[in-house]
């Protein structure tokens, strides 16, 4: 099941869709914290972010930095994001361990920053 949710962020929006679990949050946010929830040992699940310059400049994409055991990300953004442009950035959390784990993604431009807390559980279910 893909749940999708519009977060308006200073300078940023952000379309969250979620694969496999259903996540919600209700108010505007800059720190973000994003639950995975049950996820077999040894098996990826992924969340996708598009995000979208709705200013009249470009941003800087001044850093793109994940850590946590079992956590990954990607992105297509360029170090320079034009007016309207947009990029998609993938969250995988890919346990190969039983237990609860977290992770932060820092994504920072010139002009905004976004943290996500990433936590999920690594099971065998």
């Amino acid at each position: 099941m893909s749940g999708r949710n519009l977060f308006k962020l200073p300078a940023i929006l952000f379309l969250l869709t979620t694969v496999g679990t259903q996540i919600s949050h209700a108010t505007p946010v800059e720190s973000l914290s994003v639950n995975f929830g049950n996820v077999r040992v040894n098996t990826r699940t992924e969340l996708s972010y598009i995000i979208t310059n709705d200013q009249t400049v470009p941003w800087k994409m001044t850093a793109f930095n994940i850590g946590g055991a079992g956590y990954d990300a990607q992105t297509d953004c360029d170090q320079l994001l034009a007016p309207k442009q947009k990029c998609r950035v993938d969250i995988s959390f890919w346990p190969l361990m039983q237990g609860f784990q977290t992770g932060e993604l820092i994504l920072r431009f010139d002009k905004s920053e976004v943290d996500f807390d990433l936590a999920g559980w690594g099971s065998n279910f």
